[in-house]
């Protein structure tokens, strides 16, 4: 399977937010690094148009400001 086509068919919108994970579940935009990973983007919306109408998106963003989990909801 090659993994460059899973999606192919699929969009997203542009990434211009700083990466979801792996953050404090108390402080905004403080990471945490327990392991050596790399911050990475958990949460994204892939989306598909089966429709003949234009699809435009609105807001595509993180909300770095909601707190309890180590990685914030899009």
């Amino acid at each position: 399977m090659n993994k460059e086509n899973n999606f192919a068919c699929y969009e997203e919108g542009e990434i211009s937010w700083f990466p979801t994970y792996k953050l404090s579940t108390t402080e905004e935009l403080v990471y945490v690094n327990k392991k050596n990973q790399a911050h990475s983007y958990t949460d994204r919306i892939l989306f598909r148009n089966n429709s003949i109408e234009n699809l435009n998106i609105l807001k595509y963003t993180a909300n770095h400001s909601l707190f309890g989990s180590d990685h914030r909801p899009v």
